[in-house]
């Protein structure tokens, strides 16, 4: 069985993991965004995993504080604040959530929070071009990480909204 924190859980671990305000507004977005997703994909006989989405979509940030300024990578350092706390599959979740390990055949968890957050700048839904323009301003000096990324998100767009 899956260990899954219930929202007022994942609400409690963002306040003691020091999430300031951007970041919840963001996270509460991006969870808003993925089980929206989630919902309209079960529709269409998909079993997502909701519940593990929205925890999932809720903390995939809750390391991003603690890496500004550093050379630690906010993926990779709350996946494992995650599996120290027991919750491992939301740790691979929150590992992919900056890039996929790879490209599922059918729609998993990992995807639809994957695609959720690249859709979210700050607290606001926005289209792919938006975000990855903010993205390459912000990080230029990782343009090359960005367009593989960008080009793999395009083709994950595809395959969502093929399966709506």
């Amino acid at each position: 069985m899956i260990k899954i924190p219930s929202v007022e859980e994942c609400l409690k671990l963002m306040e003691e993991y020091d999430m300031p305000s951007n970041i919840k507004n963001h996270s509460l977005k991006v969870r808003e965004i993925s089980v929206f997703l989630a919902e309209e994909l079960n529709k269409k006989d998909k079993s997502l995993d909701v519940s593990l989405i929205e925890a999932s979509a809720l903390l995939h940030d809750i390391a991003k504080i603690h890496c500004v300024g550093t050379n630690k990578r906010h993926d990779k350092e709350g996946a494992y604040i995650l599996k120290s706390l027991g919750y491992y599959r939301i740790a691979d979740i929150v590992e992919q959530h900056v890039n996929l390990w790879k490209i599922y055949e059918n729609i998993v968890e990992d995807e639809v929070v994957n695609y959720s957050d690249k859709r979210v700048m700050h607290d606001k839904l926005v289209n792919l071009p938006e975000r990855f323009e903010d993205v390459k301003k912000r990080y230029s000096s990782e343009l090359d990480k960005i367009c593989i990324t960008e080009k793999n998100v395009y083709s994950l767009e595809k395959k969502i909204f093929k399966n709506l």
